[in-house]
């Protein structure tokens, strides 16, 4: 008898346990099976600062730079000085010669004395005969004659020496020197290569302010423009950068490594005379920055076609909430109308959540189920 009342109960038991399974099992609020394995998870909003920026290098330069190039066509014989030297206004810095101009030069200044030489022994047999004429041993005709012959060597040298001032004046374009004090930033030939007129020789730079340059993306002009705040520092990653601002944008100025780059100069707004120039900086251009938005992961934030969305989480029921996204970071969007610190948004890590759904909060983590 015992042993059948022991048995009934067990099997109440057994079919207690049963449909407490499958109650919780089938429950429209699902609690957390889990916890070391969530399917969902939540956040609240935080409020601090977004910064968005694009990353690159620069350096330290003067305002004034220029271009120094070849005059004339011609071998370079002469480059004195390295990047980084130090020159002075009128020095010279480089020299390209043409040897067919040099022997051009030299056979018009031999040209020019020999036809001088034959001016001048004109004009002396030019006075014999005229004291010859006045003594009436020689006609007229024969003092003109040679007077005529005085002219046309006189025009022959003013010929030749037009002619050997242009070229002393071109050959002296073989001479490149200094156009004020400053720093070589950066040397474009090599002594015994051939350049063009026109064709780069170096890079100078000094006489002004520093400044900092950087050539960027063509493709990230966009996010650029002139009075945009600029972070920089001597180091990377630096905790503490100094401040500048973008005062020129330059068109394209070349191709490197598939892409069109653009050259950015950047006045500091912090002193850099601590900085030597042609020092490699790293910049921070700041596309967005903000100090105080509600902000949110930027894996809780959905988009469809046409909006952003978040799930959040009220009176235990899912809500697909529309928000208003004005930029973010890496990290995080800055969130101008949408959501609160004080929402609780959630994320489902495997599929999309659906509204309407349920969940409870089962302590204070980020766990749901």
């Amino acid at each position: 008898m015992n042993n059948t009342i022991r048995r009934r109960r067990a099997g109440i038991l057994t079919v207690i346990f049963i449909l407490f399974v499958c109650a919780v099992a089938f429950s429209p609020i699902r609690r957390l099976a889990f916890p070391a394995r969530p399917v969902v998870s939540s956040v609240h909003p935080t409020t601090g600062p977004i910064r968005d920026v694009l990353v690159n290098k620069g350096t330290v330069s003067y305002e004034r730079q220029i271009t120094l190039r070849s005059h004339i066509s011609g071998y370079v014989t002469k480059l004195p000085y390295i990047e980084g030297d130090g020159v002075r206004t009128g020095v010279l810095v480089a020299e390209v010669q043409d040897q067919r101009l040099h022997d051009d030069l030299s056979s018009r200044e031999v040209e020019v004395k020999n036809v001088s030489e034959k001016l001048d022994a004109i004009k002396n047999e030019l006075n014999g005969l005229r004291a010859i004429y006045e003594a009436g041993g020689i006609p007229k005709l024969d003092i003109e004659r040679k007077e005529l012959e005085q002219q046309a060597a006189a025009n022959d040298l003013k010929k030749s020496r037009l002619e050997l001032n242009r070229l002393k004046s071109t050959v002296s374009l073989s001479n490149i020197t200094s156009p004020f004090d400053g720093i070589i930033m950066s040397v474009k030939a090599n002594v015994g290569q051939w350049l063009n007129a026109g064709e780069e020789v170096l890079v100078l730079t000094g006489g002004g302010n520093k400044s900092l340059v950087a050539n960027v993306d063509a493709l990230d002009l966009k996010h650029l423009s002139k009075g945009q705040k600029v972070y920089f520092s001597d180091q990377e990653e630096a905790v503490n950068m100094r401040v500048g601002e973008i005062v020129d944008i330059s068109k394209i100025i070349g191709a490197g490594q598939n892409q069109n780059l653009a050259k950015i100069t950047i006045r500091p707004l912090d002193a850099i005379d601590d900085l030597r120039i042609s020092q490699q900086l790293y910049l921070e251009f700041v596309v967005f920055e903000a100090d105080n938005v509600v902000r949110l992961s930027r894996e809780y934030v959905h988009k469809d076609s046409t909006s952003y969305y978040v799930f959040t989480l009220k009176n235990g029921v899912v809500h697909k909430t529309p928000i208003k996204v004005i930029n973010g970071d890496s990290k995080y969007w800055a969130i101008q109308e949408g959501i609160t610190a004080q929402d609780i948004v959630l994320r489902n890590e495997k599929s999309e959540l659906i509204e309407g759904e349920k969940y409870e909060v089962r302590d204070d983590t980020t766990r749901f189920n």
